[in-house]
């Protein structure tokens, strides 16, 4: 089938996973725990509400990452310093910084994709951070809509945002190439919509991490996505 759009996933897709490899896990935590010294607070009880109010993050119910260290601070009935939570703050920007770099074939992909004549989009369950760093990223100048959950206030796999991303490219459902790593049930809901789907894990990206399966279309590069849609008819 001929698409008009390609609309990637972020995470586990054109970046790696928060979580994998495993120097991106104990970053996250360090960070985590830096955060909680910075602002005075148990690091247990910090690192346990901060997991918590992930999908709160994701789904823009804290418009900064200043406000949702203020709400745990209240929680936690600690004095809330704005200085020392801006501090914070600035240790998970650099955290994203850090992770947000492409995978080795992500720049080339999304080039030759524009110069086929696609338009490019993206779609990610994510806080604010990301939404703050994006423009400095190298993706930016070949996205041509980027659709953040904590801005839409809506995650994957509501079809609401996949929609969001359609009429952003100004395209159809069906005129689009869905690629990702299967987390949020993403592959279905977008299968659902009927666009055509790509699951995507690299060689190194072994752990399921509850992503879902998929017994369609699959490729452990993301070069292998233009060669899939330059043998379509």
């Amino acid at each position: 089938m001929k698409y008009d759009a390609v609309i990637f996933d972020l995470f586990g897709t054109l970046v790696d996973r928060v979580d994998h490899p495993e120097s991106n896990a104990l970053r996250g935590r360090q960070v985590a725990i830096a955060m909680a010294n910075t602002i005075s607070a148990p690091q247990d009880d910090f690192l346990r509400l901060w997991c918590e109010t992930m999908p709160q993050r994701d789904a823009g119910a804290f418009q900064t990452t200043e406000a949702c260290l203020t709400y745990l601070l209240r929680e936690l009935d600690i004095p809330a310093n704005s200085i020392l939570i801006h501090e914070a703050a600035q240790l998970r920007l650099e955290y994203y910084r850090h992770v947000l770099v492409p995978r080795s074939d992500a720049i080339d992909t999304l080039k030759t994709l524009k110069t086929d004549g696609y338009k490019v989009g993206l779609l990610s369950n994510c806080s604010n951070d990301v939404a703050v760093l994006w423009p400095t990223t190298p993706f930016a100048k070949w996205i041509d809509a980027a659709v953040f959950s904590c801005e839409v206030r809506l995650r994957k796999p509501d079809p609401h945002i996949y929609h969001v991303a359609c009429e952003r490219l100004g395209v159809q459902p069906k005129g689009c190439l869905f690629v990702g790593d299967g987390a949020n049930n993403e592959l279905t809901a977008a299968s659902e919509l009927g666009m055509g789907v790509v699951l995507i894990r690299a060689p190194y990206d072994t752990e399921d991490g509850n992503r879902q399966s998929w017994n369609g279309t699959g490729v452990s590069a993301l070069q292998e996505v233009a060669f899939l849609l330059s043998q379509a008819p």
